[in-house]
């Protein structure tokens, strides 16, 4: 006998996995990985997301070089129409850097807070499965300078950019309860 139509309205329990890369968020671009959780209805989901991005790292020749990676957590609210996926992104975490080979080694951690949005599509592959591509856009709130000081001067190694932007190609796993 056929299986049964879907029941339109349920909420489904959802987790995913995606490749990224991204812009804006160290001294050069990074790559990455994201891994959410969170619930989705027709037309809106709301999940909780756990990044991190790949050192990137800077050469600074004859001095030495600026290493930075990050890991952030946030909330990801979304309208759905169709394949289609509309989001705001709320993430909070932390930058380390290391400067090295340089005369004045230098290390730090600190906190990072963006504020963006998201634009994706979903592909489905199997009644649980679906083919993710996203971009997304963000401010940068809170976003450390990196400095190092030799004796008496100070050089700037990493200023933020206002606007950091990533790409991403994943898999969404649903499950209804």
């Amino acid at each position: 006998r056929p299986p049964a139509p879907p029941v339109v309205g349920l909420t489904r329990l959802r987790g995913g996995v995606a490749l990224l890369a991204a812009a804006g968020t160290g001294p050069t671009a990074a790559f990455g990985l994201a891994l959410s959780l969170g619930a989705r209805r027709p037309t809106w989901s709301i999940s909780v997301e756990a990044r991190g991005d790949l050192p990137a790292t800077e050469p600074f020749p004859a001095a030495g070089q600026l290493s930075t990676w990050q890991v952030t957590g946030g909330l990801v609210p979304c309208v759905h129409v169709s394949v289609f996926a509309g989001c705001a992104v709320l993430a909070a975490g932390v930058l380390r850097a290391d400067a090295t080979s340089f005369s004045a080694p230098h290390s730090e951690s600190d906190a990072v807070v963006t504020a963006g949005l998201r634009a994706g599509i979903e592909f489905p592959l199997a009644r649980a499965i679906a083919l993710v591509v996203r971009g997304e856009l963000a401010a940068n709130l809170v976003a450390p300078t990196i400095t190092i000081t030799d004796g008496a001067v100070t050089t700037t190694l990493y200023a933020p950019s206002p606007i950091s932007g990533a790409m991403s190609v994943g898999l969404v796993f649903g499950v209804t309860p």
